[in-house]
């Protein structure tokens, strides 16, 4: 009777701690704060079969216990509770809330804010800038002859004074833009008439071989006496760019300043030497 009364003792005691036993090995080992399944080599973690508890020790310190109601126990380790909950995809839910077969999903990849537009800011800077001035020029200079004026049907040359590319950095509501100003054309209103030209020619003070040349690059021939004003509008090409970004557009500038020019008429008279 004794040995057969030791036999159940020595029964209930093996299983259980094969309960125990399993219990262990079926639990996910459990990282830091409960987030993660996953191992490291300075976490390991035990499972507590009495008080259904998880402890994790961290390396770093001694450890501790957490048992259901939240309650923490000892110093340096982190524990956590997980009964009745299963690890899904790095995190523990509520076993009834799990519904299979579950399949991870990869993270979102973090998509950067797009920068707002520059170009507002880019127009407000070259409104900013000062053009250089093309005030028009023309040739031959009336003031050059006894009569202060150019004949009809005389070649007259046109030019501006002006540079044809200005680059600029400038400071616009907290945003740099470098500004390139590239000369495109220019229109000369010559008063009957409007000319535009690309390039230019500067007239020689003084034409030795043909005083009729006409420009070969921008001018124009009066054919009605009178007195003109000659103005000058500039057609630019604006190049910026800005936090990587970059554009262009036209812009129109009218030099302030323009040319008064009288066209008249020259006529031959024949004068008998017996009256000189």
């Amino acid at each position: 009777m004794p040995n057969r009364l030791t036999g159940r003792v020595i029964l209930c005691v093996g299983l259980a701690a094969l309960a125990t036993s399993s219990l262990v090995a079926t639990m996910p080992t459990a990282s830091a704060g409960g987030a993660s399944g996953s191992d490291t080599s300075n976490t390991d973690s035990s499972y507590d079969g009495n008080s259904h508890t998880v402890t994790v020790i961290t390396g770093k310190g001694g450890s501790g216990s957490k048992t259901p109601n939240g309650a923490s126990s000892g110093r340096g380790g982190t524990t956590n509770s997980h009964l009745g909950m299963k690890l899904v995809c790095d995190k523990w839910v509520p076993q009834d809330m799990v519904s299979e077969p579950r399949y991870c999903l990869p993270p979102k990849p973090s998509v950067p804010k797009p920068r707002p537009p520059a170009e507002p800011t880019a127009l407000k800077a070259v409104a900013q800038l000062t053009l250089p001035v093309n005030a028009p020029q023309i040739g031959p200079k009336p003031d050059q002859n006894r009569w202060g004026m150019i004949p009809v049907g005389y070649p007259v040359w046109m030019w501006t004074n002006g540079s044809s590319k200005l680059t600029r950095t400038v400071t616009q509501d907290g945003l740099t833009v470098n500004i390139t100003a590239t000369r495109q054309q220019v229109a000369f209103n010559m008063g009957d008439g409007v000319v535009v030209c690309k390039t230019f020619t500067v007239r020689p003070a003084h034409l030795t071989n043909d005083p009729m040349q006409r420009s070969p690059t921008c001018g124009y021939v009066y054919q009605t006496p009178g007195k003109y004003t000659v103005s000058a509008t500039t057609t630019w090409l604006i190049d910026w760019t800005a936090t990587g970004q970059t554009g262009q557009f036209t812009v129109t500038d009218t030099a302030t300043s323009s040319t008064p020019l009288t066209i008249g008429e020259l006529y031959s008279v024949i004068v008998d030497r017996q009256f000189r």
